[in-house]
């Protein structure tokens, strides 16, 4: 560890900031979750690679920067959003100033994946949001069942309770009862059958 994280000059990586907790890695990603209960402040803690974060819930934080006054950051739930931190590592302080527990999914972009540049999806019930350098996030939309089949390493996030069926690489098909923030890693070629109304996002890695 690089320190205790007290003070801006003595941050913790964010793998060692106790409500940041690692779930998940390989090559590409590496996935982690924040919960910080109401009035709750974190170490100080360092971000250096992009990074897509996703809301679980309503969010109202407070965040330090070195040097600066704490400014309150509002997010609704299934809000989505990428910060280039390989470029521009962060340090900063979170306090959670709402109401309830600041739940967030985050993910890290590591190696490239292989192969070629391709287009955005053009999927039925997936709506492109955004795209930045290493992700694309698209929403899923539909009452109706949602098929999509993924080309790309990437992730499904739910956004409330959800059941997804997947069928791998090797025709394996697999039954999946996501619950809110539950997420898995989609390895390509998949293809995935959401159940009617789900409500998640697809996550592509670039």
């Amino acid at each position: 560890m690089s320190g205790k994280g007290h003070s801006a000059e003595d941050w913790v990586p964010v793998y060692d900031e106790p409500l940041h907790r690692v779930q998940w890695h390989n090559e590409y990603a590496l996935v982690y979750k924040v919960d910080i209960p109401c009035d709750t402040l974190t170490l100080w803690h360092r971000h250096c690679e992009d990074t897509v974060y996703i809301a679980i819930g309503d969010v109202a934080v407070a965040e330090s920067l070195p040097g600066s006054s704490p400014v309150v950051r509002q997010s609704p739930c299934g809000a989505a959003i990428s910060r280039a931190h390989k470029a521009e590592p962060l340090v900063h302080q979170i306090r959670n100033v709402g109401t309830d527990h600041v739940r967030f999914f985050a993910a890290e972009a590591r190696a490239r994946p292989p192969g070629e540049p391709r287009a955005p999806l053009a999927l039925a019930g997936h709506g492109l949001e955004w795209e930045a350098e290493r992700f694309r996030v698209y929403r899923l939309d539909g009452e109706a069942a949602i098929d999509g089949r993924y080309d790309f390493h990437g992730l499904i996030v739910a956004l409330a309770p959800m059941g997804v069926e997947i069928t791998d690489t090797a025709g394996a098909v697999t039954h999946h009862a996501l619950a809110m923030g539950d997420w898995r890693w989609l390895t390509p070629p998949v293809t995935c059958r959401h159940a009617p109304g789900a409500r998640g996002v697809i996550i592509e890695w670039r």
